[in-house]
């Protein structure tokens, strides 16, 4: 009896987990079947789907792991636990990108959390990290011990994305025109759109209230940086400048694909309904267990 209890526990912990994860896989699979797709000409300035070529925004940068100029990269580095691969560390460069379509531009400005579909990618395991990949504060830290349980070596998979100028890239965001003339030009913006949602809890907002005003006065300023380097790089004499931010919505993700974004959808409600078989035959099994 006591293992069918501790079989039950671990049946409803694993369940609570799968369940949330099937219930991002959903909502995000609606939020980006339902966003419309706009020509940058004509897009309006909601959460909507654009189609362009990625042209430089100032110089290229340099991906860390393949060494090769692209416009922005991310990498995300993730560690072995048991039959599962668990991210540790997701990193993009600070560079922004344009994103053209028929003569009209539109600045990308990817938030920390970006979903990236398709693209150059390169990938290795390993059982170090290089250390150019990991900030040097980090270097240092249990999470990033290059040993795991009694000393073996444990494998890490570094998954490296690039885009490059000339790619075909569907964007998918919060579709912004700021006017800079205005002495508050991110006035209509809600700073949560510049960094990602944060937790709603009132606990985490009472415990991280400092960080988070200082993480999004930071990005503020690296936006503004931003926009001028574009401007400066493009000519540019005009007030209106078109962004692509980060969605206010915690289920509304921002996503770069080389792929059509209905093909992303369509793997994430595959997703769901994988992870719901699991469960139903976990269910099953554990009433096996107990007849």
């Amino acid at each position: 009896m006591p293992h069918q209890i501790y079989l039950l526990i671990i049946l409803i912990y694993a369940g609570y987990h799968i369940g949330r994860l099937i219930f991002f896989y959903l909502k995000s699979a609606q939020a980006i079947q339902n966003a419309p797709a706009f020509k940058i000409r004509y897009a309006s300035q909601e959460y909507v789907k654009l189609l362009g070529t990625i042209e430089a925004c100032g110089d290229l940068v340099t991906a860390p792991l393949t060494g090769t100029s692209c416009c922005w990269y991310q990498y995300i580095i993730e560690r072995r636990r048991g039959y599962r691969w668990s991210p540790i560390l997701i990193k993009n460069s600070d560079q922004s990108f344009l994103l053209s379509e028929e003569g009209c531009e539109c600045l990308i400005v990817p938030p920390y959390n970006t979903i990236t579909d398709g693209g150059k990618i390169k990938r290795q395991v390993s059982k170090t990290i290089p250390e150019n990949l990991l900030p040097k504060q980090l270097l240092a830290t249990s999470m990033f011990s290059q040993r795991g349980l009694f000393g073996w070596r444990t494998k890490y998979r570094i998954t490296e994305t690039c885009f490059f100028p000339g790619d075909t890239v569907y964007a998918l965001g919060l579709f912004r025109i700021i006017s800079l003339s205005d002495d508050k030009p991110f006035g209509a913006v809600d700073q949560n759109s510049l960094v990602g949602a944060q937790p709603s809890s009132a606990a985490s907002k009472v415990k991280s209230a400092n960080k988070l005003s200082a993480l999004k006065t930071t990005m503020l300023e690296k936006v503004w940086t931003k926009i001028q380097d574009y401007k400066k790089s493009r000519g540019i004499t005009s007030q209106l400048v078109n962004l692509l931010i980060a969605p206010d919505m915690p289920l509304q993700p921002y996503v770069l694909s080389s792929r059509p974004l209905n093909l992303l959808a369509k793997r994430y409600r595959l997703l769901a309904f994988f992870w719901t078989l699991v469960i139903l035959f976990s269910g099953v099994f554990y009433v096996q267990c107990l007849s």
